[in-house]
Parts: C-alpha cells; structure tokens; sequence
C-alpha cells in the first residue's frame, strides 16, 4: 500500500502529464484555426483587391475596352465572393450590384452610396475596423 507521501507524489506526477496533454490538443486545435483564418483572410484580401480594382472600370474617366474587361473580371470575382466573403460583404456586394444594374432608374447618389457601402464592408471584413464614409473616396463618377 501507497503512503499519503507517495499517493500525493503520484496525483502531482498524473495531473502535470494531463495538464501536459490537454494543453497540447488545445494548443493544436486553436493554432489549426487561427491557420485556417489567416489563409481564408489571405483569399479574402485577395478578392477584395481584385473587385475594388476592376470598379475602377465603372468609373466615367474609364476607357470602353477597360470598362468592358472590368465587366467581365467583376463577373468572375463575384463567384468568388460568394464562397469567400463575409455575410456582409456578400449583402452589400449584391446591394451595389442592383444598384449598378438599374443605373438608369437610380441616382448617382444611390450608386455613390452602395460603392461606399462596399467598401466599407471590405474594409471592415479585412481589418475589423469602421471608417467613416467621407474617407472613402471616388475619383470621378460610377456611369
């Protein structure tokens, strides 16, 4: 039979090893995810870059042809977001995009106002920070 001595030895001894063990699966498990964050943040960031790139194609100082290729890549960077991008960004892009669309029927102040909107919420997705809409700037108008 085990004296006290022993007995508390032998607790102190299994409980370091558990708390060895259980410390490593959680410090595996949270670095998996914050590994799996980054590199969906790394898409998103990508993304992001790309669509605010090619609206510069919408914009009236754009030429026909980089207007036309902007259609295009804006096509195939919206698949994109639709698996990539946060709720928000998803929401928001659809906003713009119905907006751009109906161009005819809605003002250049409804369509400022969803390109801002976008932004934003890219923004905010990336980096996790509000900016106010006056720092969001365009360079001519969305036509």
């Amino acid at each position: 039979m085990l004296t006290f001595g022993q007995s508390i030895l032998i607790a102190i001894i299994s409980s370091g090893i558990a708390s060895i063990v259980v410390g490593g699966f959680f410090t595996y498990f949270v670095s998996k995810k914050l590994d799996r964050r980054q590199r969906i943040m790394e898409v998103r960031k990508k993304i992001y870059s790309d669509v605010h790139e090619e609206l510069a194609g919408f914009f009236d100082n754009a030429t026909n042809d980089a207007r036309q290729k902007a259609s295009t890549a804006l096509l195939v960077l919206y698949r994109q977001i639709q698996l990539w991008a946060s709720a928000d960004v998803i929401k928001q892009f659809n906003k713009f995009w119905d907006v751009f669309d109906r161009k005819n029927e809605k003002t250049q102040q409804e369509i400022n106002h969803e390109y801002t909107n976008l932004i934003i919420a890219m923004r905010k997705d990336l980096v996790g920070e509000d900016i106010s809409r006056e720092e969001v700037r365009r360079y001519g108008k969305i036509s």
